[in-house]
């Protein structure tokens, strides 16, 4: 009888810890979330297309600088992001 492994136990730990600590899981979620980031923070500027860009990229530079401290699944990424960007504004 052969058992068969999760894929998340062959992940190295620190990667099943800390999912953003690659540059490819952080792409994929600039990717797939920072239009959400601009439009929230285009909300929150009063419709400032330069200040929600300016905005936004700070925060995913925040964010890569503190992805070692995020715990969680890309679902709970993006509203760790939005409060990034709150406290930004």
């Amino acid at each position: 009888m052969t058992q068969i492994l999760s894929l998340r136990f062959l992940q190295p730990k620190a990667a099943r810890d800390h999912p953003l600590r690659t540059r490819a899981a952080f792409a994929h979620l600039y990717e797939t979330s920072h239009m959400d980031v601009v439009r929230y923070t285009y909300g929150l500027t009063g419709g400032h297309q330069q200040d929600a860009e300016d905005i936004t990229a700070e925060t995913f530079l925040k964010a890569w600088d503190a992805r070692h401290t995020f715990y969680g699944d890309e679902a709970g990424a993006v509203p760790w992001l939005l409060t990034i960007a709150k406290r930004l504004v």
